[in-house]
């Protein structure tokens, strides 16, 4: 019995692992699409950065979500980016202080983000310019 109790710790950790493997796979069952963007660097003091969108559709009611990240960006904290989608200004975001900026929405939540499809562009812009554009493909 001491012995159980010494490493109870470790059941711990295989119980919640084995819970995320099942509800995780259980969730998943229901994206109906997955579209992801894949960049295009236009301004040159930007291409060490990383850039990274998905948007995801649901079969079960739940909303929409789509997922943007900025990576490595050469701003200061703070400093502010925009996100367009087909030519139209749709969020605005803040560098953070490790240098990323993120976006992460679902569609239940009270931003105006249209539903997306495939080859709808996405275009990063920083001070009016754009810095990278995304056209949204599916991915299985």
């Amino acid at each position: 019995m001491d012995h159980f109790l010494s490493h109870f710790w470790f059941y711990g950790v295989i119980a919640v692992l084995a819970g995320f493997f099942f509800l995780g796979k259980r969730s998943n069952s229901s994206i109906t699409e997955k579209l992801v963007a894949e960049f295009e660097v236009k301004n040159p003091q930007f291409k060490l950065s990383g850039f990274r969108a998905r948007y995801v559709k649901f079969g079960d009611e739940s909303p929409d979500r789509i997922d943007v990240e900025l990576s490595q960006l050469p701003l200061d904290v703070a400093e502010i980016l925009d996100l367009q989608v087909n030519g139209q200004a749709m969020v605005s975001l803040r560098v953070k202080p490790n240098h990323q900026a993120e976006f992460d929405y679902w569609r239940d939540e009270n931003v105006g983000f249209p539903v997306l499809n495939a080859n709808d562009a996405l275009d990063i812009l920083y001070r009016g310019e754009v810095i990278a554009s995304g056209v949204f493909q599916r991915r299985g």
